[in-house]
């Protein structure tokens, strides 16, 4: 059974990604975390498999608190869902420890794809994303 901890505010988006990720087979969803607060202790005493953050509600710190959960949670797969993942905010996600990393338009299919994937251990590093075209 994996382990998952949401760092997200609330609110219907929270509700619509609890549940499609609780309800995913092999997944026990241990708590939310959110209102800005520190993360590392619950991090710690928890010990997640699976942490997955909505950057969205963390703008425009989510690099610091990525970094803050592989510091407390090591072991941990860290998924970020990001509002607009452009080439170097994701590079600097994968540099900062995010296991993968997807836009917040992703539909049920993939995120649920991207967790199986992760959980198998077959994403060592992984961005699902839309880039913008040069002109």
């Amino acid at each position: 059974m994996t382990r998952l901890i949401i760092i997200a505010d609330g609110g219907p988006a929270l509700e619509r990604l609890s549940d499609a990720l609780s309800h995913m087979d092999g997944v026990a969803l241990l708590r939310h975390l959110g209102g800005r607060r520190p993360v590392a202790p619950h991090l710690q005493r928890l010990a997640p498999d699976l942490v997955f953050i909505d950057e969205p509600a963390w703008s425009p710190l989510p690099l610091a608190l990525i970094r803050e959960v592989r510091s407390a949670a090591p072991a941990a797969a860290v998924i970020v869902r990001a509002a607009e993942p452009t080439a170097d905010w994701l590079a600097d996600a994968l540099m900062a420890g995010a296991t993968a990393v997807l836009p917040a338009v992703a539909d049920g299919p993939t995120l649920a794809l991207v967790v199986q994937e992760v959980m198998a251990g077959q994403a060592m590093t992984l961005a699902v994303a839309r880039f913008p075209q040069a002109a």
